[in-house]
């Protein structure tokens, strides 16, 4: 969404429309205008979409690879590493902070235990 935002507004600056985009770079009106709402889903993958993203930058002023970058950030899914080394902080975070509560529920568990034994023990009936 941000790089669509980035593309529409160095377009605006320029005093561009879409339509004179899509004139000098051969790119339909719909997939520009899916590139500027970032409705990836809209625009062909691959090869396309990096070709239509280098083709709209040079016509509103901005770096090809600098917004390819950008749409990489975007839209591409995180490498599998990356997800298991973040469900695994998380998960070391949870477990740090249940091995906090063991020794105080331990001890709660023991003094009502004691309790218990002690309010048994002086009964009148034992």
């Amino acid at each position: 969404m941000e790089l669509g935002r980035r593309l529409r507004d160095a377009r605006e600056r320029k005093g561009l429309t879409l339509a004179d985009i899509a004139h000098r770079t051969n790119i339909s009106l719909p997939v520009l205008d899916a590139i500027e709402r970032g409705d990836v889903a809209r625009v062909p993958g691959g090869f396309f979409i990096r070709a239509h993203l280098r083709a709209f930058a040079g016509q509103v002023g901005l770096n090809g690879e600098q917004v390819l970058s950008a749409y990489h950030a975007e839209h591409e899914p995180r490498p599998v590493e990356d997800e298991l080394l973040e469900l695994r902080r998380r998960c070391s975070a949870r477990a740090a902070r249940e091995a906090r509560w063991t020794p105080a529920i331990l001890l709660a568990i023991g003094a009502m235990i004691l309790v218990i034994v002690g309010l048994i023990s002086h009964s009148p009936s034992g």
